[in-house]
Protein backbone atom coordinates (compact mmCIF):
# COMPACT_ATOMS: atom_id res chain seq x y z
CA UNK A 1 0.00 0.00 0.00
CA UNK A 2 1.12 3.41 -1.61
CA UNK A 3 1.73 6.15 0.78
CA UNK A 4 -0.56 9.09 1.15
CA UNK A 5 2.01 11.44 0.64
CA UNK A 6 2.89 9.41 -2.81
CA UNK A 7 -0.77 9.20 -3.87
CA UNK A 8 -2.17 12.78 -3.53
CA UNK A 9 -0.01 14.05 -6.69
CA UNK A 10 -1.25 11.69 -9.30
CA UNK A 11 -4.77 11.94 -7.62
CA UNK A 12 -4.53 15.46 -8.33
CA UNK A 13 -3.27 15.25 -11.91
CA UNK A 14 -6.42 12.96 -12.62
CA UNK A 15 -8.72 15.32 -11.50
CA UNK A 16 -7.16 17.76 -12.92
CA UNK A 17 -7.13 15.71 -16.42
CA UNK A 18 -10.95 15.19 -15.59
CA UNK A 19 -11.75 18.97 -15.10
CA UNK A 20 -10.13 19.96 -18.59
CA UNK A 21 -11.46 17.21 -20.34
CA UNK A 22 -15.05 18.45 -19.03
CA UNK A 23 -14.56 21.79 -19.48
CA UNK A 24 -13.47 20.89 -23.38
CA UNK A 25 -16.98 18.78 -23.72
CA UNK A 26 -18.77 21.96 -22.81
CA UNK A 27 -16.61 24.21 -25.04
CA UNK A 28 -17.32 21.65 -27.72
CA UNK A 29 -21.18 21.25 -26.78
CA UNK A 30 -21.30 25.35 -26.68
CA UNK A 31 -19.67 25.67 -30.14
CA UNK A 32 -21.73 22.95 -31.64
CA UNK A 33 -25.19 24.65 -29.95
CA UNK A 34 -23.70 27.91 -31.51
CA UNK A 35 -23.35 26.53 -34.82
CA UNK A 36 -27.00 25.04 -34.95
CA UNK A 37 -28.37 28.24 -34.19
CA UNK A 38 -26.62 29.82 -36.75
CA UNK A 39 -27.62 27.39 -39.32
CA UNK A 40 -31.62 27.57 -38.26
CA UNK A 41 -31.21 30.99 -38.62
CA UNK A 42 -29.69 31.22 -42.45
CA UNK A 43 -32.22 28.59 -43.50
CA UNK A 44 -35.14 31.18 -41.93
CA UNK A 45 -33.50 34.35 -43.71
CA UNK A 46 -33.17 31.98 -46.84
CA UNK A 47 -37.26 30.94 -46.15
CA UNK A 48 -38.25 34.59 -45.84
CA UNK A 49 -36.10 35.90 -49.13
CA UNK A 50 -37.56 33.31 -51.49
CA UNK A 51 -39.81 35.70 -52.99
CA UNK A 52 -38.21 39.17 -52.91
CA UNK A 53 -34.70 40.51 -54.19
CA UNK A 54 -31.12 40.16 -52.47
CA UNK A 55 -30.67 41.72 -49.16
CA UNK A 56 -28.56 44.23 -50.88
CA UNK A 57 -31.06 45.13 -53.60
CA UNK A 58 -34.00 44.87 -51.40
CA UNK A 59 -32.18 47.18 -48.77
CA UNK A 60 -31.85 50.14 -51.59
CA UNK A 61 -34.74 52.94 -51.82
CA UNK A 62 -34.13 52.98 -55.11
CA UNK A 63 -34.15 49.70 -56.48
CA UNK A 64 -37.06 48.38 -55.43
CA UNK A 65 -38.85 45.09 -56.97
CA UNK A 66 -41.53 46.97 -58.81
CA UNK A 67 -38.81 49.61 -60.45
CA UNK A 68 -36.76 47.00 -61.29
CA UNK A 69 -39.33 45.31 -63.23
CA UNK A 70 -39.92 48.10 -65.00
CA UNK A 71 -36.86 48.64 -66.00
CA UNK A 72 -36.34 45.69 -67.34
CA UNK A 73 -39.52 46.10 -69.46
CA UNK A 74 -37.89 49.39 -70.71
CA UNK A 75 -34.52 47.30 -71.45
CA UNK A 76 -36.52 44.65 -73.36
CA UNK A 77 -38.39 47.21 -75.34
CA UNK A 78 -35.07 48.32 -76.17
CA UNK A 79 -33.64 45.59 -77.99
CA UNK A 80 -35.29 46.21 -81.65
CA UNK A 81 -33.90 49.32 -83.25
CA UNK A 82 -36.54 52.27 -84.10
CA UNK A 83 -36.79 51.67 -87.57
CA UNK A 84 -37.85 47.74 -86.95
CA UNK A 85 -40.23 48.53 -84.55
CA UNK A 86 -41.79 51.22 -87.24
CA UNK A 87 -41.63 47.91 -89.90
CA UNK A 88 -43.18 45.69 -86.94
CA UNK A 89 -45.79 48.40 -86.32
CA UNK A 90 -47.34 48.34 -89.23
CA UNK A 91 -46.92 44.78 -90.63
CA UNK A 92 -48.92 43.73 -87.20
CA UNK A 93 -51.59 46.24 -88.32
CA UNK A 94 -51.96 45.44 -91.70
CA UNK A 95 -52.05 42.12 -89.90
CA UNK A 96 -55.09 42.93 -87.34
CA UNK A 97 -56.71 44.71 -90.93
CA UNK A 98 -56.64 41.79 -92.38
CA UNK A 99 -58.17 39.71 -89.37
CA UNK A 100 -61.11 41.64 -88.88
CA UNK A 101 -63.36 40.62 -86.34
CA UNK A 102 -61.43 36.75 -85.73
CA UNK A 103 -59.46 36.29 -83.71
CA UNK A 104 -55.82 36.22 -83.55
CA UNK A 105 -53.55 32.77 -82.76
CA UNK A 106 -51.90 30.19 -84.34
CA UNK A 107 -54.92 29.33 -86.98
CA UNK A 108 -55.32 32.90 -88.30
CA UNK A 109 -51.37 33.44 -88.43
CA UNK A 110 -51.08 30.45 -90.54
CA UNK A 111 -54.24 31.46 -93.03
CA UNK A 112 -51.94 34.73 -93.07
CA UNK A 113 -49.01 33.35 -94.86
CA UNK A 114 -51.22 31.72 -97.07
CA UNK A 115 -53.06 35.18 -97.93
CA UNK A 116 -49.45 36.92 -98.39
CA UNK A 117 -48.05 33.79 -100.30
CA UNK A 118 -50.82 34.31 -102.79
CA UNK A 119 -50.61 38.24 -102.95
CA UNK A 120 -47.07 37.28 -104.12
CA UNK A 121 -44.78 38.53 -101.46
CA UNK A 122 -41.31 37.54 -100.97
CA UNK A 123 -40.51 35.32 -98.20
CA UNK A 124 -38.44 37.83 -96.58
CA UNK A 125 -41.46 40.15 -96.53
CA UNK A 126 -43.87 37.30 -95.22
CA UNK A 127 -41.30 36.51 -92.37
CA UNK A 128 -41.00 39.68 -91.61
CA UNK A 129 -44.62 39.36 -90.80
CA UNK A 130 -44.79 36.45 -89.14
CA UNK A 131 -41.98 38.03 -86.27
CA UNK A 132 -44.29 41.37 -86.06
CA UNK A 133 -47.44 39.24 -84.82
CA UNK A 134 -45.56 36.85 -82.47
CA UNK A 135 -43.95 39.90 -81.13
CA UNK A 136 -47.03 42.09 -80.26
CA UNK A 137 -48.83 38.72 -79.36
CA UNK A 138 -46.16 37.83 -76.96
CA UNK A 139 -46.58 41.84 -75.18
CA UNK A 140 -49.96 40.73 -74.86
CA UNK A 141 -49.73 37.18 -72.81
CA UNK A 142 -50.34 35.25 -76.27
CA UNK A 143 -47.82 32.52 -77.19
CA UNK A 144 -48.03 31.28 -80.65
CA UNK A 145 -46.70 27.38 -81.37
CA UNK A 146 -43.99 27.42 -84.15
CA UNK A 147 -43.53 24.21 -85.28
CA UNK A 148 -46.71 24.89 -88.25
CA UNK A 149 -45.49 28.15 -88.64
CA UNK A 150 -42.10 27.23 -89.46
CA UNK A 151 -43.47 24.49 -92.01
CA UNK A 152 -45.45 27.27 -93.90
CA UNK A 153 -42.70 29.52 -93.69
CA UNK A 154 -40.86 26.79 -95.64
CA UNK A 155 -43.30 25.76 -98.05
CA UNK A 156 -43.09 30.01 -99.02
CA UNK A 157 -39.40 29.89 -99.90
CA UNK A 158 -39.85 26.77 -101.87
CA UNK A 159 -42.92 28.10 -103.63
CA UNK A 160 -40.79 31.20 -104.48
CA UNK A 161 -39.25 30.14 -107.62
CA UNK A 162 -37.77 33.91 -108.63
CA UNK A 163 -35.29 35.32 -106.46
CA UNK A 164 -36.27 38.68 -104.42
CA UNK A 165 -36.34 41.24 -106.87
CA UNK A 166 -33.24 43.36 -106.77
CA UNK A 167 -34.02 47.29 -107.41
CA UNK A 168 -32.54 49.11 -110.28
CA UNK A 169 -28.58 50.23 -109.29
CA UNK A 170 -28.36 53.98 -109.74
CA UNK A 171 -24.66 54.16 -110.68
CA UNK A 172 -22.14 57.06 -110.27
CA UNK A 173 -22.37 58.25 -113.31
CA UNK A 174 -26.16 58.26 -113.05
CA UNK A 175 -26.00 59.33 -109.52
CA UNK A 176 -24.06 62.98 -110.92
CA UNK A 177 -26.85 63.24 -113.86
CA UNK A 178 -29.20 63.35 -111.12
CA UNK A 179 -27.22 65.69 -109.26
CA UNK A 180 -26.89 68.53 -111.70
CA UNK A 181 -30.39 67.82 -113.17
CA UNK A 182 -31.69 68.84 -109.64
CA UNK A 183 -29.51 72.11 -109.40
CA UNK A 184 -30.43 73.30 -112.68
CA UNK A 185 -33.60 75.00 -111.08
CA UNK A 186 -31.49 77.19 -108.49
CA UNK A 187 -34.20 76.14 -106.01
CA UNK A 188 -33.34 75.49 -102.54
CA UNK A 189 -35.25 71.74 -102.47
CA UNK A 190 -33.00 71.44 -105.79
CA UNK A 191 -29.57 71.67 -103.70
CA UNK A 192 -31.36 69.97 -101.06
CA UNK A 193 -31.79 67.14 -103.40
CA UNK A 194 -28.24 67.28 -105.12
CA UNK A 195 -27.03 67.15 -101.82
CA UNK A 196 -29.21 64.06 -100.67
CA UNK A 197 -27.80 61.85 -103.81
CA UNK A 198 -24.56 62.68 -103.49
CA UNK A 199 -24.11 61.70 -100.08
CA UNK A 200 -25.76 58.42 -100.83
CA UNK A 201 -23.69 57.47 -103.80
CA UNK A 202 -20.99 58.45 -102.16
CA UNK A 203 -21.08 56.71 -98.81
CA UNK A 204 -23.33 54.00 -99.49
CA UNK A 205 -26.10 54.71 -97.70
CA UNK A 206 -29.50 53.17 -96.82
CA UNK A 207 -32.31 56.02 -96.51
CA UNK A 208 -32.10 55.26 -92.63
CA UNK A 209 -28.97 56.27 -92.54
CA UNK A 210 -29.45 59.28 -94.61
CA UNK A 211 -32.58 60.72 -92.30
CA UNK A 212 -30.17 60.07 -89.55
CA UNK A 213 -27.31 62.19 -90.74
CA UNK A 214 -26.66 65.38 -87.99
CA UNK A 215 -24.79 68.27 -89.29
CA UNK A 216 -22.07 67.57 -86.96
CA UNK A 217 -21.53 63.75 -88.36
CA UNK A 218 -19.38 66.03 -91.74
CA UNK A 219 -15.73 66.36 -91.83
CA UNK A 220 -14.02 68.40 -93.95
CA UNK A 221 -10.79 67.80 -94.73
CA UNK A 222 -7.98 70.08 -95.87
CA UNK A 223 -8.02 68.44 -99.73
CA UNK A 224 -11.79 69.47 -100.25
CA UNK A 225 -13.18 65.52 -99.49
CA UNK A 226 -15.23 64.57 -96.39
CA UNK A 227 -15.81 61.76 -93.90
CA UNK A 228 -18.92 60.85 -92.81
CA UNK A 229 -19.81 59.66 -89.42
CA UNK A 230 -22.68 57.10 -89.87
CA UNK A 231 -23.44 56.58 -85.70
CA UNK A 232 -25.51 53.21 -85.69
CA UNK A 233 -27.04 51.70 -89.01
CA UNK A 234 -28.75 48.05 -89.60
CA UNK A 235 -25.81 46.13 -89.44
CA UNK A 236 -24.33 48.18 -86.35
CA UNK A 237 -27.26 48.39 -83.93
CA UNK A 238 -25.16 49.13 -80.72
CA UNK A 239 -23.91 52.08 -82.54
CA UNK A 240 -19.74 51.45 -82.34
CA UNK A 241 -19.92 53.87 -85.41
CA UNK A 242 -17.66 54.49 -88.61
CA UNK A 243 -16.69 56.66 -91.43
CA UNK A 244 -17.05 56.82 -94.80
CA UNK A 245 -15.77 59.09 -97.53
CA UNK A 246 -17.24 62.07 -99.21
CA UNK A 247 -16.19 63.17 -102.70
CA UNK A 248 -15.37 66.84 -103.47
CA UNK A 249 -18.09 67.91 -104.90
CA UNK A 250 -20.92 66.20 -102.29
CA UNK A 251 -18.87 68.53 -99.94
CA UNK A 252 -19.43 71.54 -101.78
CA UNK A 253 -22.79 70.56 -102.64
CA UNK A 254 -23.40 70.12 -97.93
CA UNK A 255 -21.66 73.64 -97.59
CA UNK A 256 -23.82 75.22 -100.45
CA UNK A 257 -27.31 73.55 -99.08
CA UNK A 258 -26.11 74.72 -95.39
CA UNK A 259 -25.14 78.04 -96.39
CA UNK A 260 -28.65 78.54 -98.40
CA UNK A 261 -30.35 76.67 -95.57
CA UNK A 262 -29.03 78.61 -92.28
CA UNK A 263 -27.84 75.13 -91.25
CA UNK A 264 -25.09 75.38 -88.62
CA UNK A 265 -26.19 71.87 -86.01
CA UNK A 266 -28.92 69.69 -85.70
CA UNK A 267 -30.24 67.41 -88.67
CA UNK A 268 -28.42 67.97 -92.10
CA UNK A 269 -31.19 66.80 -94.53
CA UNK A 270 -34.63 68.51 -94.07
CA UNK A 271 -37.73 69.42 -95.67
CA UNK A 272 -38.04 72.27 -97.81
CA UNK A 273 -41.66 73.69 -97.79
CA UNK A 274 -43.05 75.18 -101.17
CA UNK A 275 -42.36 78.70 -100.23
CA UNK A 276 -38.55 77.97 -100.14
CA UNK A 277 -38.43 77.31 -96.24
CA UNK A 278 -36.43 74.48 -94.37
CA UNK A 279 -37.86 72.91 -91.66
CA UNK A 280 -36.08 72.50 -88.38
CA UNK A 281 -36.62 68.37 -88.32
CA UNK A 282 -35.39 65.42 -90.08
CA UNK A 283 -36.04 64.51 -93.40
CA UNK A 284 -38.14 61.25 -93.29
CA UNK A 285 -37.44 58.05 -95.04
CA UNK A 286 -40.57 57.77 -96.94
CA UNK A 287 -39.44 61.61 -98.29
CA UNK A 288 -36.01 60.38 -99.04
CA UNK A 289 -37.53 57.66 -100.77
CA UNK A 290 -39.38 59.48 -102.81
CA UNK A 291 -37.28 62.25 -103.87
CA UNK A 292 -34.61 59.86 -105.26
CA UNK A 293 -37.21 57.90 -107.29
CA UNK A 294 -38.33 61.54 -108.68
CA UNK A 295 -34.52 62.25 -109.57
CA UNK A 296 -34.17 59.43 -111.03
CA UNK A 297 -37.05 59.58 -113.17
CA UNK A 298 -35.83 62.81 -114.40
CA UNK A 299 -32.80 62.10 -115.57
CA UNK A 300 -34.57 58.89 -117.55
CA UNK A 301 -33.45 56.09 -115.28
CA UNK A 302 -35.76 53.53 -115.90
CA UNK A 303 -36.26 50.21 -113.90
CA UNK A 304 -37.77 49.90 -110.49
CA UNK A 305 -36.03 52.28 -108.28
CA UNK A 306 -36.33 52.81 -104.45
CA UNK A 307 -34.49 54.47 -101.61
CA UNK A 308 -31.87 51.17 -101.78
CA UNK A 309 -31.09 52.17 -105.75
CA UNK A 310 -28.10 54.08 -104.70
CA UNK A 311 -26.34 52.08 -102.65
CA UNK A 312 -26.77 49.29 -105.19
CA UNK A 313 -25.23 51.22 -107.58
CA UNK A 314 -22.58 52.28 -106.27
CA UNK A 315 -21.45 48.65 -105.16
CA UNK A 316 -22.53 48.08 -108.95
CA UNK A 317 -19.84 51.07 -109.94
CA UNK A 318 -17.26 49.74 -107.59
CA UNK A 319 -17.55 46.10 -109.18
CA UNK A 320 -16.71 47.81 -112.38
CA UNK A 321 -14.07 49.26 -110.62
CA UNK A 322 -12.59 46.30 -109.98
CA UNK A 323 -12.87 46.42 -106.29
CA UNK A 324 -12.95 43.20 -103.89
CA UNK A 325 -15.89 42.03 -102.38
CA UNK A 326 -14.13 42.41 -99.16
CA UNK A 327 -13.49 46.04 -100.27
CA UNK A 328 -17.71 46.57 -101.07
CA UNK A 329 -18.70 44.75 -97.90
CA UNK A 330 -16.30 47.30 -96.02
CA UNK A 331 -17.40 50.50 -97.53
CA UNK A 332 -20.50 49.59 -97.89
CA UNK A 333 -21.11 48.34 -93.73
CA UNK A 334 -22.86 44.93 -95.04
CA UNK A 335 -22.22 41.93 -91.90
CA UNK A 336 -20.89 39.78 -95.11
CA UNK A 337 -19.83 39.60 -98.55
CA UNK A 338 -22.90 37.91 -99.36
CA UNK A 339 -25.32 40.98 -100.82
CA UNK A 340 -22.08 43.22 -102.14
CA UNK A 341 -21.83 39.65 -104.65
CA UNK A 342 -25.52 39.65 -105.12
CA UNK A 343 -25.88 43.01 -106.29
CA UNK A 344 -22.52 42.80 -108.36
CA UNK A 345 -23.11 39.25 -109.79
CA UNK A 346 -23.53 40.68 -113.18
CA UNK A 347 -20.56 42.49 -112.97
CA UNK A 348 -18.50 39.70 -111.17
CA UNK A 349 -19.50 37.56 -114.00
CA UNK A 350 -17.82 39.74 -116.55
CA UNK A 351 -14.30 39.54 -114.75
CA UNK A 352 -14.63 36.02 -113.60
CA UNK A 353 -12.07 33.21 -114.35
CA UNK A 354 -13.70 32.32 -118.29
CA UNK A 355 -13.69 36.02 -119.22
CA UNK A 356 -10.23 36.45 -117.94
CA UNK A 357 -8.79 33.24 -118.74
CA UNK A 358 -11.01 32.38 -121.78
CA UNK A 359 -11.18 35.91 -123.36
CA UNK A 360 -8.42 37.58 -122.00
CA UNK A 361 -10.31 40.24 -119.76
CA UNK A 362 -8.22 41.84 -117.53
CA UNK A 363 -8.77 40.06 -114.36
CA UNK A 364 -9.18 42.22 -110.94
CA UNK A 365 -6.37 43.79 -109.12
Amino acid sequence: MEPVSASLPRDIGIALIWAVEGLMEALRAALLFAIQSLERKRKSLDASSKDSLPMTAASSSVDTPAQLRERANRLASQSLAPSTKKTYERAFRQFMQWLGEAEPGEESLLLYIAYLETEGRAPSTVRVAVSAVRSALQRQGTEIPMGQVRKCLAGVRREACRRPRQVQGIKWGQADKMCALALEGGSTAGLRNATLVGVMSDALLRVSDASAIDYDDVRVLDDGSGRLLVRRSKTDQVGHGCERFLGPPTVRRIKAWCDAAGINEGPLLRPVHRTGSVRPRALEVRSIRRIVQACAKAAGIEGRVSGHSLRVGSAQSLAEANASLVAMQRVGGWSSPSMPAYYTREQEAGRGAVACLGYGVKPPV
